[in-house]
């Protein structure tokens, strides 16, 4: 199959004309990638600069330290449960169970309509 090119009446075939556009696309592809790459790269350079003092976030009062034991035992249960390809962020301690149980009596006794 052939295809009209030009005023001239040219012909050029079909498959030329398609490596061309998929050339064009590849470079076009290639380009804008090449484009986000470097947009990442300066999101990344400009995250490593600290935050001034007065927009950090105050660090959370610890209650009480984990043991190195206590540590390893969350780390081995996130690795059983969620696989390697999970971060622990923090560790915080649960809330105790007795404002649990408050809580459950109070919502417990709301009545619904």
């Amino acid at each position: 199959m052939t295809l009209p090119l030009g005023a001239a009446g040219d012909l050029i075939r079909f498959d030329t004309a398609l490596l061309v556009l998929v050339t064009a696309a590849v470079v076009v592809l290639s380009k804008v990638v090449a484009d986000l790459r470097a947009e990442l790269r300066a999101l990344q350079s400009s995250a490593a600069v600290p935050r001034p003092a007065a927009f950090a976030a105050p660090p959370p009062p610890r209650e009480q330290e984990l043991t190195p034991e206590e540590f390893v035992a969350v780390i081995a249960a996130v690795h059983f449960f969620l696989g390697d390809r999970q971060r622990i962020v923090s560790i915080t301690p649960a809330e105790p169970l007795w404002s649990r149980e408050g809580r459950r009596m109070i919502f417990g006794s709301h009545s619904l309509r």
